[in-house]
């Protein structure tokens, strides 16, 4: 799926992309993962994705709201968390400053990681949608 995303990217196919983001939001949120699949999937995800993608800031929120100390116990090498890229450090760092402050903003199921074809879209959507700050390479949702 996130290759698949990529070349919706690369291709501009703006229409395929969102399709195969809504399938992919589905299944990172499932939690379908395995811990060591998930460090494989961020790292290439980060490479090979767009900064300002919803679905690199649902892999940083899912990170920090659903996994735990055995999640972390579960990969075979931990080298694997050394090989997190920084950029997904750094927002993993700033999304746990975001939630310390704002306690509320824990609920990511009111957070919509779709990318609408047109602004009437999202406000019909309903749900937060995130805001990408280019010079913070930080996403966030009001």
């Amino acid at each position: 799926m996130a290759k698949a995303y990529a070349s919706g990217d690369r291709f501009v196919a703006p229409a395929f992309r969102r399709a195969i983001n809504e399938v992919f939001v589905n299944y990172v949120r499932s939690s379908c993962l395995f811990p060591t699949d998930m460090v494989e999937l961020t790292c290439w995800m980060f490479e090979n994705v767009a900064s300002d993608r919803p679905l690199l800031q649902l892999l940083v929120n899912q990170f920090c709201g659903e996994w735990d100390d055995s999640d972390l116990g579960r990969i075979a090498n931990t080298t694997a968390l050394k090989a997190l890229p920084a950029a997904f450090v750094s927002r993993v760092i700033r999304r746990y400053c975001h939630l310390k402050t704002c306690p509320g903003s824990s609920k990511v199921k009111d957070h919509c990681y779709s990318e609408h074809a047109a602004d009437e879209e999202k406000v019909a959507c309903g749900k937060a949608h995130m805001r990408y700050e280019a010079d913070d390479d930080f996403g966030y949702f009001d």
